[in-house]
């Protein structure tokens, strides 16, 4: 069971989780806070079950993940899009929460940010 919920990592964040990387506590805090907004967030808005957090950092660069069960890329509801892009907005939201300022934006937000720019898009684009 172990080799295949490493498989299943390596599959969706396209990468190995690292087993020597060192972090500082306030990274590994932000991680926390920002992993725990998306899961919250995606507890709430979502169809998902979240099924996978961890902190530890990634090959591929990821600080960090959330995964969930039966997401799906294609939207039937329009609501369904919407808990998605909450679900990817709520890491932002917890760091904000935990810096209470808006100019220390992580590289995980950044790209949280540019995955619900590219999926609000392609949804624009693929109902019309």
């Amino acid at each position: 069971m172990d080799d295949f919920d490493k498989s299943v990592i390596k599959i969706a964040v396209k990468g190995n989780l690292k087993e020597k990387y060192e972090q500082s506590d306030e990274e590994r805090r932000i991680t926390a806070y920002h992993e725990a907004g998306h899961a919250v967030i995606g507890f709430h808005a979502t169809n998902d079950i979240v099924s996978t957090i961890t902190i530890i950092p990634t090959t591929s660069g990821a600080g960090g993940f959330t995964m969930t069960e039966d997401s799906s890329e294609s939207f039937d509801r329009l609501e369904e899009l919407y808990g998605r892009l909450k679900m990817l907005y709520g890491g932002r939201a917890a760091e904000y929460k935990l810096l209470n300022n808006l100019s220390n934006i992580t590289t995980g937000s950044i790209q949280d940010i540019k995955q619900a720019t590219a999926l609000a898009t392609n949804y624009v684009i693929l109902k019309n």
